[in-house]
């Protein structure tokens, strides 16, 4: 049995014992999650950071926050 989308924590750990109980976090008016206008903004403020970096900077920033990204990765692939 599957408890209701708006029971308690408690209530949905009584319903089902035997496995922990993760609430997904679901659209709704107070959250509607990411709307068109948001993605459009944010992917243009990323291609007008790149396009920046390679005109100004030739991609100097780029190159550095990819080989701290590759630097991140290994250090989060040896916790693993």
């Amino acid at each position: 049995m599957s408890p209701p989308p708006w029971a308690s924590w408690a209530e949905a750990r009584r319903a089902r014992p035997g496995r922990i109980f993760l609430a997904r976090a679901r659209p709704t008016l107070q959250n509607p999650g990411m709307s068109n206008t948001t993605a459009i903004v944010l992917g243009l403020t990323v291609l007008a950071f790149f396009g920046y970096d390679g005109y100004a900077h030739d991609w100097a920033v780029s190159l550095f926050l990819g080989k701290k990204m590759f630097e991140f990765l290994d250090w989060l692939a040896f916790w693993r």
